[in-house]
């Protein structure tokens, strides 16, 4: 990730959940998202699902909430803070971790799904 690219999401990470931030102009792109995935996914029910650069968990939860067993990943140590935070507060079971897309915490064909939103135009 650009450098900084990372300090911005650090210092700014305790804006992912604020509905008048504009970091959490995403989460109003998760139906839409989620909506069209469908598609492809109509269930989510029970699927190891990895959210590649989840920042404050926003994809995270909306997919914890379709029953499926998430994971998510940032660079962000302050993303990750956040999203474990909100997680907890909204009794949802997801496993944040802070590390690289690149050096994944998790074996190989660990998953089903793997989402990675927002987060290209980020990498060098």
């Amino acid at each position: 990730m650009k450098r900084n690219n990372l300090e911005y999401y650090d210092l700014n990470a305790d804006k992912w959940w604020k509905e008048d931030e504009t970091l959490y102009l995403s989460n109003h792109l998760n139906n839409s998202r989620f909506k069209f995935f469908s598609n492809f996914v109509p269930d989510w029910k029970g699927l190891k699902v990895l959210d590649i650069g989840c920042g404050g968990g926003l994809a995270c939860e909306f997919v914890a909430n379709l029953n499926a067993d998430i994971s998510g990943i940032d660079l962000s140590f302050n993303s990750i803070k956040i999203a474990q935070e909100h997680a907890r507060k909204s009794n949802l079971k997801i496993d944040y971790q802070r590390a690289l897309a690149e050096k994944l915490p998790y074996e190989e064909n660990s998953f089903d799904v793997v989402l990675c939103f927002d987060v290209l135009e980020h990498v060098e």
